[in-house]
């Protein structure tokens, strides 16, 4: 073989050795860094979607939400934390209205509010019982909205603390009121500005009208036998 050739076929077997015969790390525990292998990065646990106790979210529709936000590939998780979060926005919102008209209803009803929202209230029991509403339609009774509207009703009916709360049957329209009764709705006509006769029997720019038919109910409803 002529010299080159020998030359050329040494460098080709030296390269050949030197590939095949890689470096490796030294044995004193800096083997198990190159070992990318090993080190790949578990899959993340998904997390669940979670509602906070407070809002009274039953486990159907949380069960119901969760399929939702698979099924449009939302992360579990942060789904539960937004749906948190805008549950506490209107709940608060909710509770910043009720607050508002319960101080405007206050306002209005003065020294009377604490009267007014008791008989009020006595009147819906007895509505409600009439009824035979359930829980959750109880629950739509109890803001100063209705408040305010039952009391107008139960004052136009003249119901005023008509009967006990949650009788089985309605109070005839005919029944003659009780002597505790009549002593509520002279105090309501006398000191309450929303009833309607209260300007009548109060207010010196009443009508001629406005006093005769304060007068008239007032006769009718309490009449001379109050002060027996």
């Amino acid at each position: 073989m002529p010299p080159e050739a020998e030359t050329a076929a040494a460098a080709s077997a030296t390269d050949t050795s030197t590939q095949q015969q890689a470096p490796q790390p030294a044995a004193n525990g800096t083997a198990s860094l190159y070992d990318f292998e090993s080190q790949a990065e578990a899959p993340a646990a998904e997390e669940s979607f979670v509602l906070e106790e407070r809002f009274g979210v039953d486990q159907s529709n949380i069960d119901m939400l969760t399929a939702a936000a698979k099924e449009e590939g939302l992360p579990l998780g942060a789904t539960g934390r937004y749906m948190n979060r805008v549950l506490a926005a209107v709940t608060g919102n909710q509770q910043a209205i009720f607050d508002r008209q319960n101080a405007a209803l206050r306002a209005k009803w003065g020294s009377n509010y604490e009267t007014n929202m008791r008989t009020t209230g006595q009147f819906i029991g007895r509505l409600a019982a009439a009824a035979e509403l359930d829980e959750e339609e109880k629950a739509a009774m109890k803001s100063p909205l209705a408040y305010k509207i039952m009391h107008k009703l139960m004052l136009a009916s003249g119901e005023l603390n008509a009967g006990a709360v949650g009788a089985s049957a309605p109070r005839p329209a005919n029944a003659p009121l009780t002597k505790e009764e009549k002593r509520a709705l002279m105090h309501d006509m006398l000191h309450n500005p929303q009833n309607p006769y209260y300007k009548g029997l109060n207010d010196p720019a009443a009508t001629p009208k406005e006093r005769r038919e304060a007068e008239r109910v007032f006769n009718k409803k309490l009449g001379f036998d109050y002060f027996k």
